[in-house]
């Protein structure tokens, strides 16, 4: 298929090319004929029902004009004038042709339907099955049972759009972004290391890799005891191997006790969805 494609493609460009080489030559035959035409242009006047013809030749700056009146006896200037202008034309529309195939040649990309296929394909392309079976493996995980953090479970205050309850309005805009970008999560489930337990806010299983990612939301910036505990908790996580922007997300209230939605989503394209 794609052999009878290239050699429609060469026979089309051949004749692109030959019809090119032929307008160019003729363009440097009028040229040259143009250099040896008489000044000036032909101009048609009628008056009183009778066609006149003048030869105007600009002098003195270039700007004025003189017009000469031609009579039979200038027969062979007449001539000469008009076949002045129709080569000027001629030119024109010769050149425009040029400037045609020229801009043809340039955006000219031949059709092979395996090169697109090729040039289109993902690296991390799958099969159809393989993508539905990926599809459902997300889709199951986030829908498993898993221990959840039972501290505190009166703090539990707030809903997030898919009936979620979590802690704080600001995990609530947290889970709502990560529900709209159908971004498969946990919230503060159980993660035990080397004999420690931790629940970070949200665990996280990146679509692209089925990679884990945690997200931490801290609040109460204004509370000294509550960021000493943060403190030392980002510790531990890096000693668990949790570490920032890799495999591990932090974020935080701003003064007035809230976030941006619009980093919330920033953070997710660039670390999730990326």
């Amino acid at each position: 298929m794609d052999s009878q494609l290239k050699n429609q493609d060469d026979y089309y460009m051949s004749l692109t090319h030959e019809e090119m080489a032929i307008t160019e030559k003729q363009i440097a035959i009028l040229k040259t004929e143009q250099q040896k035409m008489p000044d000036g242009n032909l101009v048609r006047k009628l008056m009183n029902g009778v066609v006149r013809y003048y030869h105007s030749v600009k002098y003195g700056d270039g700007k004025e004009r003189s017009q000469k009146y031609l009579s039979q006896k200038d027969k062979e200037l007449i001539d000469k004038l008009r076949r002045k202008q129709f080569v000027k034309e001629s030119l024109k529309c010769l050149e425009s042709k040029i400037e045609v195939f020229k801009h043809v040649m340039s955006k000219y990309k031949p059709y092979f339907p395996s090169d697109i296929i090729e040039n289109t394909k993902l690296e991390d392309d799958l099969p159809t099955t393989a993508l539905l079976s990926k599809n459902r493996a997300l889709n199951d995980w986030s829908k498993q049972k898993y221990e959840k953090c039972s501290f505190h479970s009166d703090g539990l205050l707030h809903f997030a759009q898919n009936g979620l309850k979590v802690r704080s309005k600001s995990e609530v805009i947290i889970a709502n972004a990560l529900v709209a970008n159908n971004i498969p999560f946990r919230y503060e489930e159980k993660l035990t290391v080397g004999g420690r337990i931790f629940y970070p806010d949200f665990t996280i299983l990146r679509p692209k890799d089925c990679k884990i990612i945690y997200w931490e939301h801290f609040g109460l910036i204004n509370d000294i005891d509550y960021q000493i505990r943060n403190e030392h908790k980002l510790g531990e996580f890096k000693r668990i191997g949790l570490l920032p922007w890799r495999n591990y997300i932090a974020t935080f209230d701003d003064e007035s006790g809230s976030i941006d939605a619009q980093t919330i989503n920033g953070i997710i394209r660039a670390l999730i969805l990326f």
